[in-house]
């Protein structure tokens, strides 16, 4: 077993409260009781953004999706800041925070910088609050809660975006609202020959759209669809899709602008953050690394994050250390696993480039939701517990 020097003396400051920010904090502390963790997050909750088409229609998806950072970080010897972080500047080692409107600076030895991206869709809760309020994980909770009520009282929803998300989504929106007694119209538009990633078997993804179909939900493929005041435009066909509610489930953009004044050469041209094959950012001196949905080094899929995470964790106590042993490198990840609920009753998986299924896998996802994966993998301990009907 490899025995570490002690880090007592070494502060990290992980930028961040997702499933990338609390990974490089459970991998961290696995390799080192000792070193100051301080985790920085402008909600006091991080959130299982997986379960976020669920989310607004089952209220005990919506619980236990969030994860309480405060307690989270008492329990793993982390200091926990409810903030946002301005600027980041790798040569003196500081960080810019803005704190309950008060700005403060805070030093470290190393920073992992975990921000996520911002998302289209408004209900994935990706945006950084503008309020005290909204950082709170119960205004979430509501804002979840209404997120549905606004979708099942809608008369038409047209989705945008028929990956993992758009096909879960417009699955449970048509299921749950037939359930109430509604009758939501929904049309899935995606610009792809099929549903789902580009990778997915062809069969998988036909076998999602006859599922969908099934339940009700128009499919359009290979249109982009442009919205203007209540109306959806086709771009091939012309055609005009009247909706009350129209739903993007495309459109990631980074939230990296603190790294721009500070730390220039981190972005690339469209603004995610550069690493190397250790999760080093350039320009950094070796200070600042870089992990999660902010960066475009590895497949944007939490599962990946948490399979990986133990890389980071090594390097970042190699850094810390000076110790002769080698950092460690990712290697390259493809997404090969697939697993999509359609709706409560029905889903599809994927595992390779050539089996597929839809029985255990999905019931499996649909009675979960693979909540438990986090807590068991990154070291969550909370009251959270699940009991679907």
């Amino acid at each position: 077993m490899q025995s570490w020097p002690g880090s007592a003396d070494k502060h990290v400051l992980v930028v961040g409260g997702g499933v990338a920010g609390i990974s490089a904090i459970s991998a961290l502390r696995a390799k080192d009781k000792e070193v100051k963790i301080t985790l920085v997050n402008a909600k006091e909750y991080g959130e299982i953004l997986w379960a976020s088409y669920r989310s607004p229609f089952v209220e005990e998806v919506a619980k236990g999706s969030l994860i309480r950072l405060p307690k989270y970080c008492a329990a793993n010897n982390v200091t926990f800041v409810l903030a946002t972080v301005t600027n980041l500047i790798s040569t003196t080692c500081e960080a810019s925070l803005l704190e309950s409107g008060e700005a403060t600076t805070i030093n470290f030895d190393v920073c992992v910088v975990a921000t996520g991206a911002n998302a289209d869709w408004k209900g994935m809760g990706r945006d950084l609050p503008t309020t005290l309020e909204e950082s709170k994980a119960e205004t979430r909770l509501k804002a979840m809660k209404a997120e549905g009520e606004r979708l099942m009282k809608a008369a038409s929803v047209v989705i945008v975006g028929g990956g993992l998300i758009g096909c879960e989504l417009a699955g449970d929106l048509v299921s749950y609202s037939r359930a109430a007694g509604k009758s939501t119209s929904v049309t899935l538009a995606h610009s792809g020959p099929h549903l789902g990633p580009i990778d997915m078997n062809e069969r998988a993804a036909k076998t999602m759209e006859s599922t969908l179909e099934g339940l009700g939900v128009k499919i359009v493929l290979q249109e982009k669809a442009t919205e203007s005041q209540g109306k959806v435009t086709l771009s091939s066909s012309k055609e005009v899709i009247d909706a009350d509610v129209v739903v993007k489930t495309i459109g990631f953009s980074p939230v990296n602008s603190f790294l721009q004044a500070g730390l220039p050469e981190a972005l690339d041209e469209r603004g995610w953050i550069k690493t190397d094959k250790h999760f080093v950012v350039p320009g950094s001196d070796g200070k600042v690394f870089a992990f999660g949905d902010c960066s475009s080094t590895l497949p944007n899929a939490a599962a990946i994050y948490m399979e990986t995470c133990g890389i980071l964790g090594h390097n970042i106590h190699v850094t810390l250390t000076g110790s002769q042993v080698p950092m460690m490198e990712v290697t390259e990840h493809k997404l090969n696993k697939f697993v999509a609920t359609l709706g409560p009753q029905n889903g599809i998986y994927q595992i390779g480039s050539s089996w597929w299924g839809k029985r255990f896998i999905p019931w499996f996802k649909n009675w979960t939701m693979f909540l438990f994966s986090v807590r068991v993998n990154v070291n969550v301990k909370d009251e959270y517990k699940v009991s679907y009907e």
